[in-house]
């Protein structure tokens, strides 16, 4: 059954780790035969309003400067707009990452009788505080009404998240039986190198969450190590400014700014650990890329079901002092720690490759179409 399938998502600046997994999702759906059309809503420069993409989807942007009044509304009437004047009757399934745009979905759901699903990602959407389309400006002095309002929404959609922990906090906060997808990544084609590496990599962006600061600190105490450490994310000039003026930078550290997937990819073939430093993850797509390609995760307690710390791929610290003890302890070459790279990349193989996540994820959406048409 090839599926007509409409994405949704916002744009800003910079893609996150969402926008990274749409894309990869969007790829394969395609590989396998359905058909994409997106619809993006661009908070960033101005865009054209149609563009075909290289992988044969089509794209419409939906062009909003938030910075004017009622612009929220403005972006509801454009969706619904588009929708009519270019793809009724066009798609079988609309999906999304994250609630922000289910309002105006929402009502295409109502007039065109099309399912939606939509998958909760980070931690913060398990909550009835998340903020989303209206409820963010609107009526945030309002918590009982925003959680009213959020929970009537997510209970006209088909909800899906990531990890076993986000189904409970779900349940128990909405009362919504969320199905876990995981997310995905293609195979990796490249093998890690034989001789020991001496690269440790950060990717994010100087977001509080993310606690680079942290990262910053434990890279002062290789100072004298042969150690490289790379710090791959978005940083405004600012932000850097910041860093070099707050933090005595290690000659051993560089920063790199924002980099592609495939960059990303081939810079963890080549590298001894991932490090993680942030408060919270929901599915970290950085996880899944270092497993496809062997490479342990080493984090400030962050462990998606438990599954670093169950199936061995790599080690959840307490501390930075742990953590620091852990680099020293494995990067002087004793691969004593009870990681196996090829077990690592078996298992990400086995469970995060992008065409499962996608196969799942198409049967899920193949069964909704059919309960729908049978009403």
């Amino acid at each position: 059954m090839v599926l007509s399938i409409c994405t949704v998502h916002g744009s800003n600046q910079f893609d996150g780790g969402s926008e990274v997994q749409l894309k990869q999702i969007q790829n394969e759906m395609i590989k396998q035969g359905h058909l994409v059309t997106h619809l993006n809503v661009n908070h960033g420069n101005h865009l054209p309003k149609k563009v075909k993409n290289d992988n044969g989807s089509l794209t419409y942007n939906i062009n909003i400067n938030n910075k004017i009044p009622l612009w929220e509304i403005m972006t509801f009437i454009k969706i619904i707009i588009i929708f009519r004047f270019y793809l009724k009757g066009k798609i079988d399934v609309i999906y999304t990452r994250g609630y922000y745009y289910l309002l105006p979905l929402i009502f295409l759901k109502k007039s065109y009788a099309i399912p939606i699903v939509t998958t909760a990602t980070g931690k913060s959407s398990c909550y009835t505080n998340f903020q989303n389309f209206f409820i963010n400006n609107n009526f945030k002095k309002s918590h009982l009404f925003s959680k009213i309002l959020l929970r009537s929404q997510l209970k006209q959609v088909e909800l899906l998240c990531l990890t076993n922990h986000q189904s409970k906090l779900i349940k128990a906060n909405f009362n919504i039986d969320a199905k876990i997808i995981q997310n995905g990544h293609p195979k990796s084609f490249l093998e890690y190198g034989k001789k020991q590496s001496k690269l440790i990599v950060w990717i994010g962006n100087s977001r509080p969450v993310k606690r680079l600061n942290y990262f910053l600190d434990i890279v002062k105490e290789f100072n004298d190590s042969s150690l490289i450490f790379l710090v791959i994310g978005n940083l405004s000039r600012k932000d850097y400014t910041n860093i070099a003026k707050s933090k005595k930078l290690s000659e051993n550290i560089f920063f790199i700014g924002s980099q592609t997937n495939d960059y990303c990819n081939e810079i963890l073939s080549k590298s001894l650990f991932l490090i993680n430093t942030s408060t919270s993850e929901g599915f970290s797509n950085t996880f899944i890329q270092a497993w496809l390609r062997g490479i342990p995760v080493l984090t400030l307690g962050v462990d998606p079901d438990n599954l670093i710390f169950k199936k061995k791929l790599g080690m959840v610290c307490e501390s930075k002092r742990t953590l620091i003890k852990i680099i020293s302890k494995y990067s002087d070459g004793n691969d004593n720690l009870g990681l196996s790279r090829n077990q690592i990349r078996q298992f990400a193989e086995k469970n995060f490759s992008i065409n499962i996540t996608v196969s799942k994820l198409i049967n899920h959406m193949e069964k909704l179409i059919s309960e729908s048409k049978a009403f």
